[in-house]
């Protein structure tokens, strides 16, 4: 009986089904597969919150197609009205207006400067561009403006913009004036203010006439002439770096903090609190980081202390093509001082920060299970992304004619905060045999049976059925994309469902018995993986193989007695366990 194992190790999953690659149309893979500008470089890609869209990034060109089909769904080469055919997209990111989305591109030109588009898909049309002096390198979408501080409550659809240099803008991106459009021959100069400009109001008015952006500049004290001061929550420098040699890798902005987390190349990350601003924290400086390449953001359930947690991946990014160091994982606990419930945003927002400290340290190496003596030679995250992420929405309304009793009731009802307490990580590994295919795999960490382990500091060597962690080998998965790479990888909210036996046991609430879908984004099109966790993989693996599974009763034993779908004998036995032989 053929079982669903990997081979190369006994403990890790693998996925139940991988399905076929849905290929991008001819015009899409046409554009990816011309040669691009600068040699050597690398497709880059993500998918959209919702799964339906996916883009690719070749060079200037921005393909964007639908996931479910492969079919363009829009096309656009920036610099080509320029003309700048040297022009690259650095960045992309989702942008959400209502019930639109519309996405902003990162460009970096040919004379080192930058621009932030905001492309429309709908249209295929660029409806906003806006010129940076230095090349845009990470962006991400800002949320929930009624939370921030007062400049920055007057802006109208807010976007961090990380740059060469290390810079950290806040852009208005003017969304309330319908008329204000602008292209990439006309684009639009920013007016950069600091926390400390007054009278803003004013300024944004003359700068809509005058068809300009305000962007607000965090940790500009940070930088004197050619030289980048990081710097601590207390305004010290830490460490002082030649400017040219920094860029900033990653953007993640936190709703339930109000917190904008920045990510170095150089390694180092800090947080600011958007209410201000104000630079909460900065990580210590070490030598010989790998880039901040990705944050994910998760909450414990029912946890009595006003914590919350914060990944930091160290990773090459995704258009470097080096893995000569293996990335690695950090958990920080953020400890605060008081939480207050928001119902028309349905999350708790955090408020006086106390602390930031690292809690989990994981290696993304070849051997998940065997950290010590991995051999691995690099690594790079693919994907890292909190499941539930995007799902905090304003909750409903309560009617004008409620009294302010059934208010209050109905309000401690609805205190029901999305699920973040499941994490997943994608990397990949090359293989110490040049030979040899890339070696890919997925980790899903469950922060929830991480507090009932007691919080360890890292795997434990001899732990071959982790409570907290599950791990699977994306080999097939991989093998079935080849030569394709893994662009990006995502697992839906709605895919997810827990194992919910008749007889429930401990092990049932691991993250391995977790069900899930995985849309994968490759070099030429889609494909959907889809992990049952290890109890319906055992029944799957039954109900395929038949009565003939019988033949091999004593298989079929061990596994569903290591998958715990058996009861105890002293369940099913005598009342005084001493009996059982």
């Amino acid at each position: 009986m053929a079982f669903k194992v990997d081979m190369s190790s006994k403990n890790l999953l693998v996925p139940n089904s991988v399905s076929k690659i849905l290929p991008f149309c001819p015009a899409t893979t046409a554009v990816l597969c011309q040669e691009p500008v600068v040699p050597d470089s690398k497709l880059v890609g993500g998918i959209c919150k919702d799964k339906r869209l996916a883009w690719v990034v070749s060079g200037s060109f921005l393909e964007i197609v639908r996931t479910a089909t492969g079919q363009r769904q829009a096309c656009w080469r920036f610099g080509a009205m320029l003309p700048d055919n040297n022009l690259l997209i650095n960045c992309v990111s989702e942008f959400k207006l209502g019930s639109s989305s519309f996405f902003l591109v990162g460009i970096e030109t040919s004379t080192g400067s930058g621009m932030v588009c905001l492309f429309d898909h709908g249209r295929s049309k660029v409806i906003r561009s806006i010129s940076i002096k230095y090349a845009v390198t990470s962006m991400e979408p800002i949320s929930s403006e009624l939370i921030l501080g007062d400049q920055l409550q007057l802006f109208c659809g807010i976007v961090a913009v990380g740059t060469r240099e290390g810079h950290v803008y806040l852009i208005d991106l003017c969304l309330d004036e319908a008329d204000f459009t602008s292209n990439e021959v006309c684009s639009s100069s920013l007016l950069v203010i600091t926390a400390r400009t007054h009278d803003l109001d004013s300024k944004r008015r003359n700068c809509l006439l005058a068809k300009e952006h305000v962007c607000l500049e965090i940790g500009d004290e940070s930088h004197k002439k050619t030289t980048f001061q990081y710097r601590k929550s207390d305004s010290s420098i830490m460490t002082a770096l030649a400017s040219g040699g920094v860029f900033v890798s990653s953007l993640k902005y936190i709703p339930q903090t109000c917190t904008l987390a920045v990510g170095f190349n150089f390694g180092c990350f800090q947080l600011w609190r958007l209410d201000g601003p104000v630079l909460e924290y900065s990580s210590k400086y070490e030598d010989d980081l790998s880039p901040v390449s990705h944050f994910a953001y998760q909450e414990p359930e029912n946890d009595p202390r006003n914590y919350n947690y914060l990944w930091v991946a160290n990773s090459p990014i995704q258009a470097d093509n080096s893995m000569e160091m293996p990335a690695s994982l950090w958990l920080f606990q953020l400890a605060y001082g008081e939480k207050e419930w928001l119902h028309d945003y349905g999350f708790y927002l955090y408020k006086e920060f106390q602390s930031c400290g690292p809690r989990y340290e994981y290696d993304l190496t070849a051997e998940p299970f065997n950290q010590l003596n991995s051999s691995c030679y690099g690594s790079r995250v693919t994907s890292c992304h909190t499941i539930g992420d995007d799902q905090c929405s304003p909750l409903r309304a309560l009617q004008p004619e409620q009294d302010n009793d059934c208010s209050k009731s109905i309000e401690e009802e609805d205190r029901h905060a999305a699920d973040l307490s499941i994490c997943v990580f994608v990397w990949e590994s090359p293989s110490s045999d040049p030979a040899e295919q890339t070696r890919g795999f997925m980790g899903v960490f469950d922060i929830n049976r991480w507090y009932h382990a007691q919080m360890p500091t890292t795997l434990r060597p001899s732990e071959e059925a982790c409570s907290y962690f599950a791990f699977y080998s994306m080999a097939h998965a991989m093998e079935a994309a080849y030569p394709d790479a893994f662009l990006h990888a995502y697992v839906p909210a709605s895919s997810l469902s827990r194992f919910c036996p008749a007889v429930v046991h401990e092990q049932h609430f691991y993250p391995s018995s977790l069900a899930f879908e995985v849309l994968c984004l490759l070099e030429s099109g889609c494909m959907q993986v889809r992990c049952l966790g290890s109890q319906r993989q055992v029944l799957q693996d039954m109900m395929r193989v038949g009565p003939q599974c019988l033949l091999q009763p004593l298989v079929v034993y061990e596994r569903c007695q290591a998958s715990h779908l058996l009861r105890n004998q002293c369940d099913v036995g005598s009342s005084d366990c001493s009996t059982v032989s």
